[in-house]
C-alpha cells in the first residue's frame, strides 16, 4: 500500500511544482506583459476628449475649419493615424486635459497588439518634446492628442494658410506614378499621403504653439496600441499578416516637408540620406556659411599635457582633413615637460597656432576657460587632443547645427580608432547618474530607432568634441572650475539646458577617439572613485531640477544600463532589489556534493551606486544552473557563500530567477531548464569584510534531497574606510 501513495503523493507534488513552474515561466518569458499588468496604471482617465479620423482631420485643416467635422473648443482632439485602438491618459497625467491653456498638442508611448497570440508587444517609448528630433523624423507616431481651442486659432494664422489640397493632390500624384509604389493599393497611398499631411501640420503647429509660449507634452503611458495583424470583425480568428509598408513605419516620404519648415524657420540647409534597419531616413544638415558668402570663425581650444604622440595625429589630421576654411587653434597646456614643450614649439612653428603654457595642478574646465578667454571666433569647439578626424565636413556640420538660435552645445559620434566600437553618441542622465549611451557596443547594429544614427536631442554630450556658440559659452559661465576632472561637460550641458537651450548629438559627424577601449573603470581606485562621486554630488547640487531625470530619455526605459532597454525588460526590474542575505548555520554534508549539478557563473562583480536614491555599493551575481537528466522545475536554488577565514562563516541568499532562452536553445535534450537563470544584489554592508567562496544549492520540493557545488570564482569583500 506504501509504494501506491508514495507514488500518488510525488505526482502531486511534481504536478504542484509544474503548475507553479509554468505560471512563472509564462510572466518571465513575457516582461512587457509582466510590465503592463504591474506597472501600468489601467485607471481610465476623466479628460475630456472626442475622437476624430485622420482623413477627417485632414478635411478640418483643408477647410481652415468653416466646415467638415465639428470642433469642440471646451475639448481635446484625439487623431488615430494607424489602424489600432487607443487609450485616454490617466493618473496625474489626466490633469493636462482639464485645462487648454498651458498645452497645445500632446503626444504619448506606443505599441502593438498581435490578435492571433492576444499579446503585446514591440512598445515605443518616446523623448520629451524634441525639435530637432522631429525634424529627423515623426517620432509622435500613431496617436495625437490636441487642444481643440488652440487648433481652432490655429487655423486663422499665416501658419495654416498654404493650400493643403492641392499638396495633398500633387503628393497623391507623384506617389501613384512613382514605380517603387508598384506593389502598394491606393488605400496604402492614402493613408501615406495622410501621414505626410499630420507631420506637415505638427511641424507648422509647433511652430504657432512656440510663438504662444505653449507647450507640447509627451505622457509616458502607452496609450495607442497598433495592429500587428490584420483584425477583421467578422472573422476575427483568421487575422491577416499586416503588409509593412501599409503600417508606414515613423518616418515621412517627402522631404519637401522639412525643407519647408527650415525655409519657414529662416534655417538654411538640405536633406542627407540615412539608412536605418533597411530604411532611408532624410535628416537636415544645416548650412554653415553666413548668406553673405563668408564663413564664421570657429576658436578650436585644445587641452593638453605631455601627450605629444596623440596630439601631433589630432594636429595633423585636423589640418589635412577639415574641409570648413575658418578656424583658429588654441593648444592649452598645463605643464609639459620641457622635452615636450619644445617639441609642441616646433609644431606650432609648422602648423600655427596659438599656444598657452600655464603650469597648474589639473584642471580640465581652468584650462578649457584659459582657451575659451582667448578665443575670436563666433564658436567655440571644445577638443581633446587624443581625437582624430576622419570626415572632412565634421566641422560644416556642426557649425551649421550651432548656428540655430536654440541649439545648445553640438556633440559628434566619436568611435575607437579603426572599429565600430562607440565611444560616444550622446549623454544620458540615468538613475545611476550621467552615462554614456551604446558605450563599447558596435555602431554598425541598428539601435533602439536610430540613436547611434539620426540626429537627437540630448542632455548632454561630451566635451571630447563639443561645440557651442561663444556667447552661450559665457552666458552660463562657461565650465565651473569647481569641478576639476570630471562631469564638467554634462554640468555646462546642464547650464545650457537650463536656459533654454537644445543640445543636439549630430550622429552623421564621426571622429575616432584614441581613449583605449581597455581604460579600467574609475571605480576600481578608491581614491578616483570618491572623487568622481563627490563631483557628481557638486554637479547636482547645482542642478537640483535634473537629478535622476532627463526630458530627452523616456521614465520607462531602464534607468541603470547605457543601451536602450526599456525598463520592464528582464532582469533589469528584478535589479532594483535586494536579494535577503542570511546566516546558514548547516554543515555541508559530503554527500551533497553532485556533479550532476551544473553551474555557470557568468558575474561576480561590485556595482557602485546603482541608484542616485540609494548611495549604497552593491554586489552582483549572475548565472545559470540545472540538474543533468533531471526535471530541473522540481529544484528550489540558492547561492551559498562560505567565508574563507578561521571562521568558516556561510551566508545563504535567495536569487531571483531568470528566464533563459539561450539555455533551452543549447540543452534542448534537457527539461524545464529555462529558468535555469539566476540574479542576485546584495548589498555590500550586509557582508563582512573578506574573501568568500561562491557555491550554488538546489533542494528537490518533492524529496528534499540536495545538491551543492562550489563555483570556480570566488568573491572578495572590502570594507569602504
Amino acid at each position: 500500500m506504501s509504494n501506491p501513495i508514495k507514488k500518488k503523493i510525488l505526482e502531486y507534488q511534481l504536478n504542484k511544482c509544474h503548475k507553479k513552474y509554468k505560471k512563472k515561466l509564462a510572466m518571465l518569458s513575457d516582461p512587457y506583459g509582466m510590465w503592463i499588468s504591474t506597472m501600468e496604471d489601467r485607471t481610465a482617465g476623466n479628460a475630456r476628449v472626442t475622437a476624430i479620423k485622420a482623413c477627417d482631420f485632414i478635411s478640418l485643416l483643408v477647410n481652415g475649419g468653416d466646415c467638415g467635422p465639428d470642433v469642440d473648443t471646451e475639448a481635446w482632439i484625439a487623431v488615430p493615424l494607424t489602424d489600432g485602438k487607443y487609450e485616454m491618459p490617466s493618473g496625474s497625467y489626466d490633469v493636462i486635459f482639464s485645462s487648454q491653456s498651458e498645452y497645445g498638442m500632446a503626444y504619448s508611448d506606443e505599441d502593438m497588439i498581435d490578435f492571433g497570440q492576444n499579446k503585446r508587444y514591440g512598445a515605443w517609448m518616446k523623448p520629451s518634446e524634441s525639435p530637432d528630433t522631429l525634424l529627423s523624423f515623426f517620432y509622435y507616431g500613431s496617436l495625437l492628442f490636441i487642444s481643440g481651442m488652440h487648433l481652432l486659432k490655429y487655423l486663422g494664422t499665416d501658419h495654416a494658410n498654404h493650400n493643403i489640397a492641392q499638396w495633398l493632390a500633387d503628393l497623391k500624384m507623384s506617389m501613384t506614378t512613382d514605380k517603387k509604389q508598384d506593389d502598394m493599393d491606393n488605400r496604402e497611398i492614402d493613408r501615406i499621403c495622410e501621414r505626410n499631411v499630420i507631420y506637415d501640420f505638427t511641424l507648422r503647429y509647433s511652430e504657432y504653439l512656440s510663438e504662444n509660449s505653449l507647450k507640447i507634452k509627451h505622457i509616458p503611458q502607452v496609450l495607442f496600441h497598433g495592429y500587428g495583424t490584420k483584425w477583421e470583425p467578422e472573422n476575427p480568428k483568421k487575422p491577416e499578416v499586416v503588409n509593412e509598408n501599409a503600417y508606414w513605419g515613423y518616418e515621412p516620404i517627402y522631404d519637401g516637408i522639412k525643407l519647408d519648415a527650415m525655409k519657414r524657420r529662416k534655417i538654411r540647409g538640405k536633406m542627407e540620406e540615412h539608412d536605418f534597419a533597411g530604411r532611408i531616413y532624410s535628416c537636415p544638415v544645416y548650412m554653415s556659411q553666413k548668406e553673405d558668402g563668408t564663413f564664421p570663425l570657429v576658436s578650436i581650444v585644445i587641452p593638453s599635457k605631455d601627450n605629444v604622440r596623440v596630439l601631433k595625429k589630432c594636429l595633423y589630421s585636423l589640418k589635412e582633413k577639415t574641409l570648413y576654411p575658418k578656424y583658429e587653434i588654441i593648444l592649452v597646456d598645463n605643464g609639459s615637460c620641457e622635452e615636450n614643450r619644445l617639441e609642441i614649439l616646433r609644431l606650432q612653428r609648422e602648423l600655427g597656432f596659438e599656444y598657452i603654457y600655464e603650469k597648474m595642478d589639473f584642471n580640465f574646465s581652468k584650462m578649457c576657460n584659459i582657451g575659451a578667454g582667448k578665443a575670436s571666433g563666433d564658436y567655440i569647439l571644445l577638443l581633446n587632443d587624443d581625437m582624430e578626424i576622419v570626415q572632412p565636413d565634421w566641422l560644416d556640420i556642426m557649425v551649421g547645427q550651432a548656428s540655430i538660435s536654440y541649439i545648445g552645445a553640438v556633440g559628434a559620434k566619436l568611435l575607437y580608432p579603426d572599429s565600430d566600437v562607440i565611444q560616444h553618441v550622446g549623454i544620458t542622465n540615468l538613475r545611476v547618474g550621467p552615462a554614456h549611451k551604446l558605450l563599447k557596443e558596435h555602431d554598425s547594429v541598428d539601435y533602439y530607432y536610430g540613436r547611434n544614427v539620426l540626429p537627437y536631442d540630448m542632455i548632454g554630450v561630451t566635451a571630447a568634441c563639443l561645440l557651442v556658440g561663444r556667447k552661450k559659452y559665457w552666458q552660463v559661465g562657461g565650465f565651473c572650475e569647481d569641478i576639476a576632472v570630471a562631469y564638467n561637460d554634462v554640468d555646462f550641458c546642464f547650464s545650457l539646458y537650463d536656459n533654454g537651450y537644445y543640445n543636439v548629438i549630430r550622429n552623421d559627424v564621426v571622429l575616432y577617439h584614441h581613449e583605449s577601449i581597455s581604460r579600467g573603470d574609475d571605480a576600481l581606485d578608491e581614491e578616483k572613485w570618491d572623487r568622481l562621486l563627490k563631483e557628481k554630488d557638486f554637479c547636482y547640487s547645482r542642478h537640483l531640477s535634473l537629478k535622476g531625470k532627463d526630458p530627452f530619455y523616456n521614465p520607462n526605459l531602464a534607468g541603470f544600463k547605457h543601451k536602450y532597454f526599456c525598463g520592464y525588460l528582464y532582469p533589469y526590474e528584478q535589479r532594483l532589489s535586494f536579494s535577503s542575505v542570511e546566516i546558514f548555520s548547516k554543515d555541508i554534508i559530503p554527500e551533497w556534493h553532485n556533479n550532476c549539478l551544473m553551474v555557470t557563473l557568468e558575474h561576480v562583480r561590485l556595482e557602485r551606486k546603482l541608484d542616485l536614491e540609494d548611495e549604497r555599493d552593491v554586489y552582483w551575481l549572475e548565472g545559470w544552473a540545472y540538474v543533468l537528466g533531471m526535471d530541473s522545475a522540481r529544484y528550489k536554488k540558492k547561492i551559498i557563500l562560505i567565508n574563507a577565514d578561521e571562521t568558516k562563516k556561510k551566508f545563504v541568499i535567495q536569487p531571483f530567477d531568470r528566464y533563459r532562452q539561450d539555455v533551452v536553445d543549447i540543452l534542448p535534450d534537457q527539461v524545464n531548464v529555462a529558468l535555469s537563470g539566476f540574479s542576485c544584489r546584495i548589498k555590500r554592508e550586509d557582508l563582512q569584510a573578506g574573501k568568500y567562496k561562491i557555491a550554488v544549492l538546489f533542494e528537490d520540493t518533492c524529496s528534499r534531497q540536495k545538491l551543492y557545488k562550489e563555483c570556480g570564482t570566488g568573491l572578495t569583500v572590502e570594507r569602504r574606510a
